[in-house]
């Protein structure tokens, strides 16, 4: 897979890394927490799921009365795949976007990075597909 263009967002304790793909036809999503200990997925995306992903509004006010109610999507290229949870946060300040192994070795295998609005809009407005 040739890369095109990177795009990377940085996180306290993680790096997400956005990939155009040559023929724009799907987008290599990638977090990365402590390499050393093997914190590290990756997934591609197609056209479709990252039309998806985009048009998810995290920072949506409608539901803000009803607190434990988080909506999320999830993406995976297969099921043996790693998986990209992209989940609203209860206040609304930030979006979470998570990557595990679909079977986790520990309930805490995990890599997370927050973006808070301005972040989420840059990361949607990329022309990548």
């Amino acid at each position: 897979m040739l890369t095109v263009h990177t795009y990377r967002f940085l996180g306290d304790h993680s790096t997400l890394s956005l990939h155009e793909c040559a023929g724009r036809a799907r987008v290599l999503v990638r977090l990365e927490g402590d390499i050393s200990r093997g914190e590290e997925c990756a997934l591609l995306l197609t056209a479709e799921q990252w039309a998806r992903l985009c048009a998810f509004d995290p920072f949506d006010d409608r539901g803000r009365a009803l607190q434990d109610v988080i909506r999320a999507l999830t993406f995976s290229e297969s099921e043996e795949s790693d998986l990209l949870i992209v989940a609203q946060a209860a206040d609304r300040d930030v979006v979470h976007l998570l990557m595990r192994k679909d079977v986790p070795a520990h309930e805490e295998d995990f890599v997370v990075i927050s973006l808070d609005a301005s972040e989420w809009h840059r990361l949607i407005t990329l022309d990548l597909v």
